[in-house]
């Protein structure tokens, strides 16, 4: 996923140094949202709605936390180099690899406006 990213970001920025920070944060993105929807199917599941309410600040703080870690995670655990070894400091990602992390990128950003809209007006939650 960050390789995929990576590449789109670098490709749009040509060559800016920021795209390894916005692949980082997409990716955390992504599995945030991953996270929301694996809560939204159990929801689903289980025939109760979960509420999450927190104040604003409260909220921020999370997020900023959040990202850090993930941040750390992808570098520092998973020891994931920042530029590409390829042409151009791109990484060297197959086509159809690409092709499929994409969908499954946008797949899991259209579900998380979809379950909400299955959870109240089809299963009535």
């Amino acid at each position: 996923m960050y390789k995929v990213m990576f590449n789109y970001f670098h490709g749009q920025k040509n060559g800016h140094s920021s795209a390894y920070l916005m692949g980082a944060l997409t990716t955390a993105l992504f599995f945030f949202i991953l996270v929301l929807n694996m809560a939204g199917i159990a929801s689903i599941l289980i025939g109760k709605r979960v509420l999450l309410s927190a104040d604003k600040p409260t909220i921020w703080i999370l997020n900023a936390v959040y990202l850090t870690l993930a941040y750390q995670f992808i570098f520092n655990v998973l020891k994931l180099n920042k530029v590409g070894d390829g042409d151009d400091n791109f990484f060297l990602v197959e086509p159809n690899i690409s092709k499929k992390v994409w969908i499954i990128y946008i797949s899991n950003f259209l579900l998380v406006f979809i379950l909400p809209l299955l959870s109240k007006y089809y299963f009535k939650l």
